[in-house]
């Protein structure tokens, strides 16, 4: 699995995109993705995870994601810095451009509190509309919890601060 370089051709039949930030790969990154996984499996199509990525704050480096992801039986990651272009684009221009043209995507897999769009004017069900208007069926997967707590990145790092073990958050 390659981290960065990619060929049309790998999107040509169609994908299965868990998109989102992914910045730990926690068990609720898990579950989106193994969604998008699970579709593509089912429906001949390749499972790419479509990384929004922040330029700081991140917990794991780019060889720590796509090793995981690999363990995940995900096919290709697709990382997109999320600079002033990206975060400009409207909801619209997105799935257009994005997960309709670039990634060819059949199924998107996305978490509750998915955010997109400029000025993340966007929500999960904004996506959810906009992708079946292009015939992609999306699908919105619920918060994971751990102990009544919403397990997410924000959590971990509270955890790590106090030097708390996370394991349970992260699965491994």
């Amino acid at each position: 699995m390659d981290c960065e370089k990619f060929s049309l051709d790998f999107y040509r039949n169609g994908t299965a995109v868990a998109l989102g930030c992914f910045d730990g790969l926690h068990i609720g990154h898990k579950a989106v993705i193994d969604t998008a996984v699970n579709f593509a499996k089912t429906n001949s199509l390749k499972s790419v995870v479509f990384q929004i990525k922040r330029t700081s704050d991140t917990l794991l480096t780019c060889a720590e994601t796509a090793d995981i992801l690999r363990l995940w039986d995900v096919d290709k990651i697709v990382p997109q810095l999320l600079n002033a272009e990206f975060k400009n684009l409207s909801c619209e221009e997105f799935v257009e451009n994005y997960l309709r043209n670039f990634l060819c995507a059949k199924f998107v897999s996305i978490g509750y509190n998915f955010r997109f769009g400029k000025d993340a004017s966007g929500d999960a069900e904004t996506l959810q509309k906009l992708c079946n208007r292009c015939g992609i069926k999306a699908y919105i997967t619920s918060a994971v919890c751990v102990d009544g707590d919403i397990v997410s990145s924000t959590k971990i790092r509270e955890l790590l601060n106090c030097g708390e073990n996370v394991s349970r958050y992260l699965g491994r």
